[in-house]
């Protein structure tokens, strides 16, 4: 094989991990949005809310999930949350100039 084809081998197989990673990263939204619309159904239908001495524990166990699972989907949906509140800032920032 010549150096220039052992190359475009190289990049077609960076181009499909590419791919892989953006499939696997919307996979991981779609769960956590999944996991975040259960947890809002449990927290209305059982009236959650009214719990002051609910813990972290206690949602664990009703979505079946574990600490890191819970932290990460948290942390995600988050940090997308507040990715787009700056953009609507920045959005209204230069529509008023």
């Amino acid at each position: 094989m010549s150096y220039e084809e052992e190359l475009e081998k190289l990049h077609r197989q960076i181009d499909e991990s590419k791919i892989s990673v953006a499939e696997e990263q919307e996979r991981e939204d779609s769960i956590n949005k999944d996991l975040f619309r259960k947890m809002e159904r449990i927290i209305k239908d059982e009236k959650l809310y009214l719990m002051p001495e609910l813990v972290r524990q206690d949602m664990l166990a009703r979505l079946s999930v574990d600490k890191n699972r819970f932290a990460q989907m948290l942390h995600d949906l988050l940090a997308i949350s507040h990715r787009f509140e700056i953009e609507t800032c920045l959005d209204r920032i230069e529509a008023t100039s």
